[in-house]
């Protein structure tokens, strides 16, 4: 896919959208969960994508995890396995502006592939470079590459701090001019919201729902 779906000509719109609904809206409830087939119901962007338990990560200080842990920051999933080149290509680059926006922005690297698998990969990549990499990997994955609707790899799905989908896309897109011009009308945004009604729920990411947590639990286990 060579063309970003969304991003920043999207961006303020929808944040002003959000910033009108209440907690009582569906923009949390309605996702997660088709009623009829019990299959998870993908998630597009414009939707609020809920602060759910990562597992099975290394690579980091821990191996469980909230998605809003990691801060106030836009977070960047990139979904890859160890035999995709043009995935591995892109790392050092992701890793570069990792460094350059630590505070503003977390990649997440996302593979089906198993713990051990991606492990011994990680040795032999980082034993190539001076440079390890720094970047979190969750392995394993059963639930969250089944949340989006995307056919080819390294893809890439870009979250606003509280949890709003921003676009999906290629690698062609994952640079310093693009985070740049994401991140800036969404500080614009916070500050603008800060301290008004619903701020908190308009702000940061919400928990999902019990019926998609059971869900997701069938599905993990």
């Amino acid at each position: 896919m060579k063309h970003i779906i969304g991003l920043a000509a999207m961006l303020l719109p929808i944040l002003s959208a959000l910033a009108q609904e209440s907690p009582q809206g569906k923009i949390i409830s309605a996702k997660g969960i088709a009623a009829q087939t019990k299959e998870i119901d993908p998630f597009y962007i414009g939707d609020r994508f809920p602060d759910l338990t990562l597992k099975n990560i290394i690579n980091y200080k821990d191996s469980v995890a909230a998605l809003s842990s990691f801060g106030d920051k836009i977070i960047i999933l990139d979904f890859w396995n160890i035999h995709c080149t043009s995935c591995i290509y892109m790392f050092p680059l992701e890793d570069s502006l990792q460094t350059m926006f630590p505070d503003d922005v977390q990649f997440i690297l996302i593979t089906s592939d198993k713990k051990e698998q991606v492990a011994r990969f990680l040795t032999k990549y980082n034993g190539m470079r001076n440079q390890p990499l720094s970047l979190p990997v969750i392995t394993n994955d059963q639930v969250l590459s089944r949340m989006f609707r995307f056919t080819y790899i390294p893809h890439y799905v870009w979250l606003a701090p509280n949890g709003l989908i921003l676009a999906e896309s290629s690698d062609y897109f994952i640079n310093k001019e693009n985070i740049v011009n994401t991140l800036v009308p969404i500080r614009e945004e916070e500050a603008r919201l800060h301290g008004k009604r619903y701020a908190d729920f308009n702000l940061h990411m919400q928990k999902p729902t019990k019926e998609l947590l059971q869900l997701l639990s069938s599905i993990d286990n």
